[in-house]
């Protein structure tokens, strides 16, 4: 009776504490098909609307991949009652699914969405998922209202859903500024091991970011261990100069631990809001030596034609090309019509003193090169320069520098072919590029974007004297 008395109490207890620990808050869940970033998928998309949301003011975001959790949306709900976050409209995505006609999977899309390193699924949140939770409506009849600010967005997740998490950020923070990625898979699924080296080449994002891992994470013989990607994904920020915290604990490839320090982690990536996370300074001595600390990307023109793309022209303008007359453009975004579209390859570009001549190849991740002989012909032509991915128009600096249109931004080569700093767009890929003096004009997303550095574009490379030698590096 003793044993049963206390089986009793014990249920009760735990029922009790599993009644406290719902939300107050509203669930709508709704599924989400007709997808045109990941066609064919089908999915559950779960919102949680806090009690405390009212729609005279829009609501932050939190992203939660694999589905909402409860303990975290009721820590939440505590700490934004306390002063110490915002209140924030919470989104459980699950990942996509394709079925026959008889409703059997065809594909399971998990890895294909959260492993990949693009900006894909920072878009589909942006872009299908969050308009059509805006189109829901509380069961009191309030609209659901979302900043669009990036600042007020974050996002989070485990293993595979937190390497989208981190992956959704460092891509587009133009969309996602803050992180809490637990045993992230930062290994060779889908080039996830990339990233401590893309972290450290690239200018540093304004996101914050909090790791956890367990010293028993996965490993195995094909892809590692989860556990030592994470800490080099820790030297890698520090080096960096990100906003970041780390937590390594006891365990195994689960999120326990990750939820016991849940508090902590929500008021480290949300400190200092409503401001958005600073940049950091890098250790990256070329992002150092190229970039001018008080000067960022501009946005000078919008809405260029589809085919446009950008030629070098004077000292103070580039020529935006692909109508049927071309237009220069100054870095104050002053545009003079009726130019005559030069006779130019966008994918050429000779080296500084007219010793070689370089050429992309936009359908691989190599840009060749060729010797240049004094009547003018090319010999011992071979691929030299390698980018981390498909390369596309260039352009020297006087220094001797590859610059490299890519869909990670500017990519930068030294003498010997290997790139050692990149230039970010917050709207992703870049098109073309073209200096005009200090100047680096770039086509991302249909516009246009200037910035000024502390190196120089190459506007003759006959007669610009040929950079000092780097060695054999």
């Amino acid at each position: 009776m003793k044993k049963f008395l206390c089986t009793l109490l014990t249920g009760i207890l735990a029922a009790a504490v599993s009644i406290a620990a719902e939300p107050e808050g509203e669930f709508i869940n709704f599924k989400l098909e007709n997808s045109d970033i990941y066609p064919g998928t089908v999915r559950t998309v779960q919102v949680y609307v806090p009690k405390a949301y009212s729609p005279v003011t829009p609501a932050c975001l939190t992203v939660m991949m694999d589905g909402l959790q409860n303990s975290g949306l009721r820590i939440m709900d505590e700490l934004a009652e306390q002063g110490k976050m915002p209140i924030c409209i919470s989104v459980g995505l699950i990942s996509g699914r394709i079925t026959d006609s008889n409703g059997n999977v065809v594909r399971y899309n998990r890895s294909n969405e959260f492993d990949r390193m693009d900006d894909r699924m920072a878009r589909f949140i942006m872009e299908e998922v969050v308009p059509e939770v805006c189109k829901r409506t509380t069961s009191k009849g309030d609209r659901i209202v979302i900043s669009a600010r990036a600042e007020d967005h974050a996002i989070m997740g485990g293993s595979s859903g937190g390497i989208t998490s981190f992956n959704a950020a460092f891509q587009r923070p133009d969309l996602f500024s803050r992180v809490y990625c637990w045993v992230g898979t930062f290994v060779p699924f889908r080039g996830g091991d990339q990233y401590p080296g893309l972290i450290r080449k690239t200018e540093p994002r304004p996101i914050r970011v909090y790791l956890q891992d367990n010293d028993e994470d996965s490993w195995n013989l094909t892809f590692g261990s989860w556990y030592e990607y994470n800490r080099i994904m820790e030297s890698a920020l520090k080096f960096a100069g990100y906003e970041a915290a780390f937590h390594w604990d006891k365990g195994g490839h689960d999120g326990r631990n990750a939820m016991n320090i849940f508090p902590e982690a929500m008021q480290f990536i949300w400190d200092g809001w409503p401001n958005a996370p600073g940049k950091g300074t890098s250790a990256n001595g070329t992002l150092n030596a190229v970039l001018d600390s008080g000067s960022d990307w501009t946005e000078v023109h919008t809405e260029l034609p589809q085919n446009a793309y950008l030629a070098p022209y004077s000292q103070q303008e580039v020529l935006i090309c692909g109508l049927r007359d071309a237009s220069a453009i100054d870095r104050e975004g002053k545009l003079k019509t009726g130019f005559r579209t030069p006779t130019f390859d966008p994918y050429e570009a000779v080296y500084p003193g007219g010793a070689y001549v370089a050429t992309a190849d936009p359908l691989s991740n190599w840009v060749s090169t060729a010797i240049l002989k004094e009547d003018g012909s090319r010999e011992h032509e071979q691929e030299f320069y390698w980018l981390h991915c498909n390369g596309g128009q260039i352009a020297f600096d006087t220094a001797g520098y590859l610059y490299v249109a890519t869909r990670m931004g500017v990519q930068l080569c030294d003498h010997n072919g290997r790139v050692r700093a990149i230039l970010p767009l917050p709207t992703g890929e870049v098109t073309s590029l073209a200096f005009a003096g200090n100047d680096l004009f770039v086509i991302s997303g249909g516009r246009l974007f200037v910035r000024r550095l502390l190196r120089q574009g190459v506007s003759d490379a006959f007669s610009t004297p040929a950079p000092k030698s780097e060695g054999q590096g």
